[in-house]
C-alpha cells in the first residue's frame, strides 16, 4: 500500500485549493480564447508534472536507516 502523499488536514486544505485556482485559471483562459485555455492547460500539466517530479527524487534521496533509538532509562532485564 502506498503512503499518503498528503501529509496533514492543512496539505490536504492546500492541494485542494490549489485544485480550484487552476481549474478557474483554465475556464478564464478558455473564456478569453479556446486556444488559449488549450495552451494554459497544457502548460499547468507540465509544471504540476515537473513539480511532482522534483518531490518525488527529493524524496529517494533521504537516506533511510533501520537503526532504533537508545532509551536510556529501560532497565536490563
Amino acid at each position: 500500500m502506498a503512503a499518503n502523499p498528503l501529509r496533514s488536514e492543512a496539505a490536504a486544505f492546500h492541494w485542494v485549493l490549489g485544485t480550484l485556482v487552476v481549474a478557474a485559471v483554465i475556464v478564464a483562459a478558455s473564456w478569453i480564447s479556446t486556444w488559449l485555455g488549450v495552451v494554459v492547460t497544457l502548460a499547468l500539466a507540465g509544471l504540476a508534472a515537473w513539480r511532482l517530479l522534483a518531490g518525488l527524487r527529493r524524496r529517494q534521496k533521504q537516506p533511510r536507516t533501520q537503526e532504533r533509538a537508545k532509551v536510556e532509562d529501560t532497565p536490563d532485564p
